[in-house]
């Protein structure tokens, strides 16, 4: 390989689903690898879900200015991320626990509005209960389970979330 070569795959640098490229200095001689897949730690998995759950609405914005058929189709979304993002991923049953408790609170909130079908959500609550924000009422009761999910991963992982769930 000539210099130019080197230089070309040293400077790739890493990106997710990208080659790999690592060239390090061990006792004076150049050694290196590649690798063709990426695997992130629990940390960055988490950072990532964290930056995902500063996008979801339903989480902070206070619900005067929400409309009950966003919040449930955002619940429903939620909990499908949750689900299909640990596939394939090697949690512990630790490391996993915070994905089952905001799934549950997801489950929580969609038994609290209606009840889903097969082919649509059907509301058969009292009209008012998908906003509700007391504590056993069904947002505020979705909000306090993810509130309480977030404080864990910020406190275990080190990372921040940088909205505030009221």
């Amino acid at each position: 390989m000539n210099y130019s070569e080197f230089k070309r795959i040293a400077n790739y640098g890493d990106v997710k689903n990208q080659t790999i490229i690592n060239i390090n200095k061990v006792n004076g001689n150049i050694v290196g690898g590649i690798s063709g897949e990426y695997n992130p730690t629990v940390k960055d998995f988490y950072r990532n879900l964290l930056v995902y759950l500063e996008s979801k609405r339903v989480l902070f914005n206070p619900g005067a200015v929400e409309q009950k058929e966003h919040c449930i189709a955002s619940v429903l979304e939620m909990k499908q991320t949750l689900a299909s993002s640990v596939m394939g991923m090697s949690f512990t049953d630790k490391e996993l626990q915070p994905i089952r408790d905001m799934i549950e609170a997801c489950n929580n909130y969609l038994d609290k509005v209606g009840i889903f079908n097969g082919h649509g959500f059907i509301i058969d609550h009292q009209d008012w209960e998908w906003f509700n924000m007391s504590p056993n009422g069904a947002l505020g009761s979705l909000r306090m389970g993810f509130r309480s999910v977030i404080e864990n991963i910020e406190r275990d992982y080190g990372l921040k979330y940088n909205k505030e769930i009221r």
